[in-house]
Order: C-alpha cells, then structure tokens, then sequence
C-alpha cells in the first residue's frame, strides 16, 4: 500500500488567502514544505480519500492520473473535505477519455444526498454512490474499509477510516478529536495492526484543545494508547497532517516536537510506501523510545 499525502493542510490552507501573520508570510517566502494546500490522499493509483478544491492542484504537481480512480471515502460534508463543483466535472460532456468508466463515491448520509442532488441535476452518468453508517465494513476492490463515527460536526455522522488492503493497515483520523473508546475495543478484539496512521493536528503545538480536532500533545496520548492496546507496530508510521496557519508552526518547530514522540510531520507531495522495507537503527530506536518516555513522565509532573 502506498499513501500520497496530496494536501496536508486545513480549511484555509497556509498560508491563508487573507491572512499576513508571520506564518504566512514565512510560507510565501520560503515555499516548499510550509506551504500547504487543502487535504487530499491518495492510496495507491486507484483510492482517493477526499476531494478538496485543490484537487486540480493536487493531480499537477503530483502527476496522477485522477480518471484511474475507482473510489473515493469521503470523510464529512465540509468543503475542504467535499468540493462538488470539481467532483462533478467528470460528467461524460466535459471528458474526451477516461481510464475508469465509474467511480464510486462513499460516505454519510449527508455527503450522499448531496452528491445524488448534484448528479441529477448534471446526469453525470458516470458515479455511483454508497451510503455508510458508523461501523459498516465495506469491500471493494483489493479494500476492506471501517468507518467510525468521530466527534467533528454535531448532526453529522463524521467518519475515520480503518483501510486494510494485502496484508497492511492504514488508519486515518481526520478531521477527528480523540477517537471514542469503542475504537480501541475494537481494534483489540480483532487484534488490529496499523503500518501507517495519519492523524489530524489542526491545532499544532497549541496547548488547547478544541473540539473536531486534534494538536500534537492529544496525538502523542493517542499514539501512546495505540501502543498500549497492541495496535502498532514496531516500525509504524503515525503521521501528523491537516495542519493549520493557527497554530504558528512551521514544518521545523512542529517537526521538533513531533519527533520526540516518534510521530512523522507530512508535507504536500509525501509519500509513504508500507511494501518498502524497513529500515531499522537500533540505537536511534531506543535513543527515541527513551525520550518519548521522559518527555510523558515530564508532563505528568507537570500536571501534577
């Protein structure tokens, strides 16, 4: 399985259409990794999660071949997250050639209702859809997808993904707050083991927690469950996305804290191949270990 981070970033991107604080100002300057466009993922050639009004962007400067797409997750019916104008582009009228016949968008009961309004209107002709409900297991192609219900909109049924495909898991966690406790009894009972998680950091460094979504300190408690419950690996990748101007920081200082956890900071473009093997150092592993331990028995003194 190979994962595209195409967009890594939230709402308003960074730096923001209208915002001059030194972050985006920074972004404008220095370019490459600060700038983040609206999120966007790509599992292998044929799975894409979310489909932002950057998509156009993404497919350029990643070089895909967006009509090869069989399904699209939606996760909640935001539209950094479900931007209908583009999706709706694959009408037959506005396509010469395409290298899939149809794609089949999933999603909540909102997201779908949505999508059918707009397809009737454009007789697109080229879609289906599939509603899910929290904890539905879906198959399609070579994909087993679980669907949980996360705290983000009130009178939503917002979505995170449990994607397992030969042999690999990936667990995506966005736009989300820290999952509820029927997540992890799940992933016990079945005896889950994630390669990869990517999991929402809207809120970055920041030390308040808001509500639909996460910062790297809820993250490095949700990272150090995941281990409790045995569902990591060794070698697992937990990766930091849907980053915001908000909280100030740039991929560096993120990266500096992110890294004392063992978590990765994503940036537009980053891919991660789960069939590559891993690459280990022992000294660094436990030299990381170490420091993700002293740094969660500082905190406890502090909340002490």
């Amino acid at each position: 399985m190979k994962i595209t981070y195409l967009g890594t970033g939230a709402s308003e991107g960074v730096p923001s259409l209208y915002c001059c604080c030194d972050l985006c100002k920074n972004a404008l300057k220095m370019g490459g990794k600060e700038i983040r466009t609206r999120c966007g993922f790509l599992i292998n050639d044929d799975l894409l999660i979310d489909f932002s009004a950057d998509t156009f962007v993404h497919m350029v400067a990643n070089k895909f071949d967006l009509s090869a797409v069989k399904d699209i997750l939606i996760t909640h019916s935001h539209e950094d997250h479900f931007y209908i104008p583009d999706l709706i582009t694959r009408m037959e009228s506005e396509v010469v050639e395409r290298k899939e016949a149809y794609v089949t968008l999933h999603g909540n009961k909102t997201v779908v209702d949505i999508f059918e309004k707009a397809n009737a209107q454009f007789t697109t002709n080229t879609f289906f859809s599939q509603t899910m409900n929290p904890w539905d297991e879906v198959r399609f192609g070579d994909y087993k997808v679980t669907a949980f219900k996360t705290k983000h909109i009130q009178n939503e049924n917002s979505f995170i993904y449990l994607i397992e495909s030969k042999g690999k898991t990936y667990f995506h966690i966005l736009d989300s707050d820290y999952p509820h406790e029927g997540v992890f009894e799940y992933l016990k009972e079945r005896r889950i083991k994630i390669d990869c998680v990517s999991a929402d950091c809207t809120f970055g460094t920041m030390k308040e927690e808001f509500f639909g979504h996460m910062n790297v300190w809820e993250n490095a408690r949700l990272k150090a469950r995941l281990e409790e419950i045995g569902a990591l690996k060794k070698n697992s990748k937990y990766v930091l996305t849907h980053i915001s101007h908000y909280c100030k920081d740039t991929f560096d200082s993120l990266n500096e804290v992110a890294q004392q956890f063992g978590m990765i900071v994503s940036y537009d473009g980053m891919v991660i191949d789960l069939n590559d093997k891993p690459k280990t150092n022992r000294p660094i592993l436990i030299s990381l270990r170490n420091l993700k331990n002293k740094t969660a028995a500082n905190r406890e003194q502090e909340n002490n």
